[in-house]
This record gives structure tokens, C-alpha cells and sequence, in this order.
């Protein structure tokens, strides 16, 4: 079965500590840096990971299958994190790994068994990350053609939802010449680098190293971090699954070792008709994230309970500054409150997406506030337009490609979409399916995707297949 790969994990304690982990109720599995073998088609190579407690697994026993722990998202990195585990020679995990490309994949495993979570609540609402050193976080020894790296894994559990409002990274770690070293964190697409060959003090820095990472300003002391990018790129992200730091040496004749890593992720709270209460420090910004659904008419966003004078800006899909924004309502001494309207009327209008709000403090001192927002709503139900193919009954020709059209006569920009098909083939499993636009944007609905009826997908005219 060359689509499978088969993996069996026992969790019981070990005989010896060579791999620098203690066995524990706390069991993750993990596939990540998973680049194409041939010509890459996406950003990775797109792989779901399986794991049951039944051997059933390693015969592909369809029951066992649909009963395992799993996870099926686009890409490579995925995460499966079970808790409240026994210990035993007879708690055994079979794992499988299964190949969703066209092209052929590459990826790197790992199965953790651990006494603390990977992922918990603090009494603040804020979920902990504790990273996990591959390798017992040793950093090699590198050069600027061959440079060496500690990888280090932290898991958001998927059980779990997590919009990321803020995120701050603890790192500590030892090392002959910390002015080596580069420090580069990813999760979704999204990289960024924490420190950048920083030299902390003129003679350079060699020994351990305790640094709190935050872009936000919300604890002291803390560093900003060295980019290119920054912690503030997460802001709106989902925060589960797999983060990856890597820290890279590639200066010759210095090693060392991370010895812990952690990452504070805040969830967004930041709710309608809720509101949350916030602080924005001296001449900086505190920025929120808000989803504009489709059905949206105005947003109203408002800023209250402050002492001094505080500023209002909105964007979208892209963090506001002082001089870059789509709208902004600047606040006065006398001000008991700010109120930003946004609608489908203003330049630029009010569109579908992912505003970020930006509360801006001019003062020399922090300010505290309270932030809420409302929407207004279109009085029609059902806002979407069908548009249905221009030729029904296509023929699906033996390996080849087959296109069927749908000619939109509307010019306005596109809020949402979803496809349905409904296809009759003696074996679904062997059709991908695009989807392409007029402007030649490419996106993949299924690939070699099979089901329950392998012949067809749907049943009738009106049961379709449906892709949001």
C-alpha cells in the first residue's frame, strides 16, 4: 500500500532516557516539514494522519478507520493529541499516515508521550503551548553552507478551538555564542524570526539565555522580537495544530542546547455585542480581530471607558498604522467614547473578511478601555445567487481533462462561494476537480477523494457534493 505508511507506539515507560522524554497520560503524534518529492504543487505535501488503538488500522479495516483519531487538513502538518492516557507495555498506538497528492511526499514523524500538557488554560483564559525538543533541543555545530538546528514542536489541540489574539514566545536556552544563532517560528504559512544573530550586549553573549518574545507590549520586561515579521502576524490566525521553531546555528566552532520554549497564545474575545476591556500602552497600538460575515451591512465598532484620549482605526485584512487605514475616528479631550461606522456606502465599502481594529494610545502613559462592536444586517435571508453550468451531462473522458463552464453575468466582487457537483463515475477516487476563476485563480476541491459509493457522487438532480 504505497499511499500508507504504518506506525506502532507503545506508551510505557523507558528502559533507559536516551531520548529525553518521560512517558506520560499526555500522547501526541505529529507530521510536519512536509515538502513534495516532484514539482511542488502547493506549499506542502498533503498527507491526514490516523491513529487507533486497534490493529484493524494496519489492515485498513474500514470501521477502524472511521472510529480512529484523526486529522484530514489541507497540507502536511498534522496533529493528533490524546489525553488522559495509561502507561503500560500493553498500550500500544497503531498509526497511519496517508498520502493525499498527487506527487509524492516527504514529512517527518514523531510520536510524544509526556507527564505535562502540550496545550492548557492559565487562569487568565490564556492557552499555554509548552514546546517540545526534538533531539533534547541540541543545537549542532554549523556553517553559513552546511548551518545546524534544534527543532522544537508546540501543539495547539485541535479539540479545541483558537482564534489568536496575541502571542508571546518564552525561549531559554544555552550556548557558546548566542550571536550565532537564528530563531525562526512558522504555523500555517505564517513565519517569523525571534532573534536575528542578537548580540546582547558588545562583547557578545555566550552562557543561558531566559527572553520573553513580545511584539504587543503586554508584559514587562520583555524584547520585541528581531523580523523580518513579527508576533503580531498571528493575530487572526487559527492556533491550533503544529508550531515549529527552529533554531539555526551557522557559525562554525559553537554549540549549545534549547532547554524550553513556551508560547502565551490569547484567544480572540473580542465577541459581538460583548466586548472586551483592554490596555493600550504609551504611543503604541493594542489590535483586535473581527469577521465580517456576508450578510453584513454596517459594523459599528466602539471604544469606551478611558481617561485620556485614545484613537480608533479599522483595515482590512491588514493590520491599521497612523497613516495606513480604511477608516479612523481620532478621540479628544473632552470624549466619553468613540463610535467607528462602517458601511457598503463608505470609500473603501464594508466588505466579507477579517477587519482588524487598531486602538491607538497618543498619551505618554497607558490607558485603559472597553471595546465592543455590533453589526447591522441585511433584511434578506438568503443573499446567494445560484449560477448553474452551461452544459449538463458532461462526458468524463478516460484520462484526460474534462471542463465544464459557468458564464457570471455579475461584476460585483465575490463574498462567498460554494461548488456542488454531481457526477456519476465508476470510480470517483480517480477525479480531481478544480475549480478555476475568470482571472485564472486556481483552487483544488478533491483530489483522488473516494466515499461510501464509489460510483457517484449524489444521488440525484438535487443532491450535489457541496465545497464551501
Amino acid at each position: 500500500l504505497p499511499q500508507w505508511q504504518f506506525y506502532v507506539f507503545t506508551n510505557s515507560l523507558p528502559s533507559t532516557n536516551d531520548v529525553g522524554f518521560t512517558n506520560g497520560p499526555n500522547v501526541a503524534f505529529v507530521t510536519f516539514l512536509p515538502p513534495n518529492l516532484g514539482l511542488p504543487r502547493n506549499l506542502e505535501a498533503d498527507v491526514d494522519l490516523f491513529v487507533s488503538r486497534d490493529a484493524g488500522l494496519l489492515d485498513l479495516n474500514e470501521t477502524v478507520v472511521g472510529n480512529s483519531f484523526k486529522s484530514t487538513m489541507p497540507g502536511g502538518s498534522e496533529v493528533v493529541i490524546l489525553e488522559n492516557q495509561p502507561l503500560g507495555d500493553d498500550v500500544i498506538y497503531y498509526i497511519g499516515v496517508k498520502s493525499e497528492d498527487h506527487q509524492g511526499g516527504q514529512y517527518a514523524f514523531v510520536g510524544i508521550s509526556q507527564v505535562d500538557p502540550f496545550d492548557e488554560e492559565d487562569e487568565d483564559g490564556n492557552r499555554i503551548l509548552r514546546g517540545v525538543p526534538l533531539n533534547q533541543g541540541i543545537i549542532p555545530d554549523g556553517s553559513p553552507n552546511e548551518p545546524g538546528a534544534a527543532l522544537v514542536l508546540a501543539l495547539g489541540n485541535p479539540l479545541n478551538g483558537l482564534t489568536v489574539q496575541s502571542a508571546v514566545a518564552e525561549l531559554a536556552l544555552v550556548h557558546d555564542d548566542i550571536g550565532d544563532l537564528l530563531g525562526n517560528l512558522s504555523h500555517n504559512g505564517v513565519s517569523m524570526v525571534l532573534n536575528n544573530h542578537t548580540l546582547f550586549n558588545p562583547n557578545g553573549t555566550f552562557g543561558d539565555l531566559n527572553i520573553t518574545y513580545d511584539d504587543f507590549e503586554t508584559i514587562v520586561p520583555s524584547f520585541p522580537s528581531d523580523g523580518p515579521g513579527s508576533l503580531i502576524n498571528y493575530i487572526g490566525e487559527n492556533g491550533v495544530g503544529v508550531w515549529l521553531m527552529s533554531m539555526v546555528d551557522n557559525a562554525l566552532t559553537h554549540t549549545g542546547r534549547v532547554f524550553g520554549f513556551n508560547l502565551i497564545l490569547t484567544p480572540n474575545r473580542l465577541l459581538e455585542g460583548e466586548g472586551i476591556n483592554g490596555i493600550v500602552q504609551p504611543e503604541s497600538f493594542a489590535y483586535y480581530v473581527i469577521e465580517v460575515p456576508t450578510d453584513a451591512s454596517a459594523l459599528d465598532v466602539n471604544l469606551t471607558e478611558f481617561d485620556l484620549p485614545l484613537d480608533l482605526y479599522l483595515r482590512r485584512e491588514e493590520l491599521p498604522t497612523l497613516r495606513q487605514f480604511d477608516k479612523r475616528a481620532l478621540g479628544t479631550n473632552d470624549s466619553n467614547g468613540l463610535t467607528l461606522r462602517m458601511t457598503r456606502t463608505d470609500i473603501p465599502p464594508l466588505n466579507p473578511g477579517q477587519y482588524f481594529v487598531g486602538v491607538y494610545n497618543p498619551n505618554f502613559v497607558p490607558v485603559e478601555f472597553r471595546l465592543t462592536f455590533d453589526f447591522e444586517r441585511d433584511l434578506l435571508i438568503d443573499a446567494e445567487q445560484p449560477f448553474f453550468a452551461e452544459e449538463l451531462g458532461v462526458p468524463l473522458t478516460d484520462d484526460a481533462i474534462t471542463r465544464s463552464t459557468i458564464f457570471v453575468a455579475d461584476t460585483r466582487g465575490v463574498a462567498d462561494v460554494k461548488v456542488g457537483v454531481r457526477i456519476d463515475h465508476p470510480r470517483v477516487s480517480d477525479l480531481t476537480m478544480h475549480l478555476v476563476s475568470p482571472l485564472g485563480t486556481r483552487v483544488l476541491l478533491s483530489e483522488n477523494r473516494g466515499g461510501p459509493d464509489a460510483s457517484g457522487w449524489g444521488s440525484g438532480p438535487a443532491d450535489l457534493a457541496t465545497y464551501g
